[in-house]
């Protein structure tokens, strides 16, 4: 999915959707290195900030947006 972003969004915005992509076009050449430094503080501080916004707003909770089983829910069976 984050490909298909990427050559979707690419052409427009650049597609520089985490640090991954930018380290990767500069590696291949389609992003120049003296621009790199910044692009990556930048994606490592908006990450940080939103992930502090998200503990202000709902709180320290440890299985928010992960895939768990249902407490109680016998492994293995099926619906």
């Amino acid at each position: 999915m984050v490909m298909a972003m990427i050559l979707f969004m690419g052409a427009v915005s650049g597609a520089h959707l985490n640090p991954a992509v930018t380290l990767a076009f500069s590696l291949r050449g389609d992003f120049p290195w003296r621009r790199a430094p910044g692009y990556l503080v930048a994606q490592v501080a908006g990450a940080t900030l939103a992930c502090l916004f998200l503990w202000a707003a709902l709180g320290k909770v440890g299985s928010l947006g992960a895939t768990v089983p249902v407490p109680g829910w016998p492994i293995g069976r099926r619906c």
